[in-house]
């Protein structure tokens, strides 16, 4: 009978270990878009780090949480909140460690908005039904994601207002200038990283009135005066100029304010 006792104690450790990892693994998936598209990444070591955090919010954190509300009217609560800030410590140290693996994530460009609607279809679609029939709503949630990682590709030329251009080619994205608040969000849209400048513009030609440089046989320009503006619009065929104001028409294509 004691045997039993223990088999029985066992399997239902191996059952909660069991549903602890599909659920971590589940909750991983289902975030898996959203992560994909507004940060541009996939967690490769969030499965491990909710194995180890989850148990600690819901035996330690939350108890502790709850005991301390019901104990606040009496004026008894520190021990609680402290029990609780251990455990919200712990959560914390699991995540740093989880995040510092040398592949701890996984950097794509950003997924359309389109994929990610219908990525979030199918998963309303898996919770609403039962059985079989959620079935289909994970298969759209999964062809989705893997679309719109293929889809993700960043334009082939950026143009912002504050007069930043950035372009993408064979050899990688870059930009002019090659660091600043609106690079830093189109590198993290391409998924090249949280930090670092972009490369320069390759063959660009610079001088004090702006700067010319070709791609795949378009020449480009993207001037800082007027003057020079008016002249890159007769000799080039795409100026860039966002800060300033045109009147053509012009043989060149114009991009200006």
């Amino acid at each position: 009978a004691e045997r039993r006792r223990v088999d029985d104690r066992l399997d239902s450790f191996r059952a909660k270990v069991v549903a602890l990892g599909l659920s971590s693994l589940v909750a991983g998936l289902a975030t898996a878009p959203f992560a994909l598209h507004h940060f541009q990444l996939v967690s490769l070591s969030g499965f491990l780090a909710n194995l180890l955090a989850v148990p600690i919010v819901g035996t330690v954190a939350m108890p502790a949480a709850a005991l301390a509300v019901l104990a606040w009217p009496a004026g008894v609560d520190a021990p609680f909140w402290f029990v609780m800030d251990l455990g919200l410590d712990a959560v914390l140290a699991i995540a740093a460690y989880a995040a510092s693996f040398e592949h701890a994530a996984l950097r794509l460009p950003a997924s359309p908005a389109w994929a990610l609607a219908l990525a979030a279809l199918g998963l309303v679609w898996a919770i609403i039904w039962r059985g079989p029939g959620r079935w289909p709503g994970l298969v759209l949630t999964a062809a989705a994601t893997a679309i719109g990682v293929a889809a993700g590709s960043p334009p082939h030329l950026l143009v912002a207002p504050d007069g930043a251009i950035a372009w993408r080619d064979a050899r990688g994205v870059f930009a002019e200038p090659t660091s600043g608040f609106t690079v830093d969000l189109w590198r993290r849209r391409a998924g090249a990283g949280p930090t670092g400048a972009l490369g320069e513009i390759p063959a660009r030609r610079c001088d004090a009135a702006g700067c010319v440089a070709e791609r795949s046989g378009v020449a480009i320009a993207w001037p800082t005066t007027l003057r020079a503006a008016i002249e890159d619009a007769g000799r080039s065929d795409l100026v860039i100029a966002p800060t300033l104001r045109l009147r053509g028409p012009y043989p060149a294509h114009v991009i200006d304010d």
